[in-house]
C-alpha cells in the first residue's frame, strides 16, 4: 500500500509542501526495497534539500534497482548542483551495475565536472552497441578534444565495427556546432 501510495505521488510531486516531503523521505530506511524504490519516484525532480539528500541515501543502497533510479534522478531530473550530489554520482561511477555507472557518468558530464573527462575517455576507448550513454554524455560536457578522439574512433570502428558508425558521426557533428 505505501509503496503504491508513494509511486502515485511520483506522478505528482510538483506540489508537495515540505512538510510533507519530510514526511516521506522518512521511508528512505523502510526494510522493503519496494517502498525505497518507489520513495526514489516519489521524490524524483524535487528540488528541496531534504529530497535530494534522501536521493543520495538511496542513491548507496543495496538493491541496484533502488540505486539506479536514485542515481538517475539525481544526475538527470535534479538541476541543483553541489559538492554532495557530485560525490554522491562519483561513487556510482564505479558502481557494479554498468547502467548505475552510465547514469552516474552522464551527470557529471552534465555539470561539466572536468574529472570526468578522463573517464569519458576510457568509455570511449570500449564503446559498444551498449554504449550510446557515453555518447550522451560526451555531446552533454562538449569538450572540444573529444572531435579528433571521436575521428580516431570512427576509422578504427570501420575495421572493428563495435558501434554503429553513426552514432559516433552524430556526437562528432554535435561537438563541431
Amino acid at each position: 500500500v505505501v509503496s503504491s501510495i508513494l509511486y502515485a505521488i511520483g506522478h505528482n510531486n510538483e506540489k508537495l509542501t515540505e512538510n510533507q516531503i519530510d514526511f516521506i523521505c522518512h521511508y528512505d530506511s523502510n526494510k522493503s526495497s519496494t517502498v525505497r524504490h518507489s520513495l526514489t519516484f516519489a521524490v524524483s525532480g524535487i528540488e528541496n534539500k531534504n529530497a535530494i539528500h534522501t536521493l543520495i541515501k538511496l542513491s548507496k543502497d543495496k538493491d541496484s534497482e533502488v540505486r539506479d533510479w536514485a542515481t538517475f534522478a539525481i544526475a538527470a531530473l535534479i538541476i541543483n548542483d553541489n559538492d554532495a550530489i557530485r560525490e554522491a554520482l562519483w561513487e556510482r561511477v564505479t558502481d557494479s551495475d554498468k547502467e548505475i555507472q552510465n547514469e552516474a557518468i552522464f551527470g557529471l558530464a552534465t555539470r561539466k565536472d572536468a574529472r570526468i573527462k578522463e573517464v569519458l575517455k576510457k568509455e570511449l576507448e570500449t564503446v559498444d552497441f551498449n554504449s550510446s550513454y557515453t555518447l550522451e554524455a560526451i555531446e552533454v560536457f562538449n569538450d572540444k578534444e573529444f572531435i579528433t578522439l571521436l575521428e580516431d574512433k570512427i576509422i578504427k570502428n570501420k575495421i572493428e565495427q563495435v558501434i554503429p558508425e553513426d552514432w559516433l558521426i552524430s556526437t562528432l557533428d554535435h561537438l563541431k556546432k
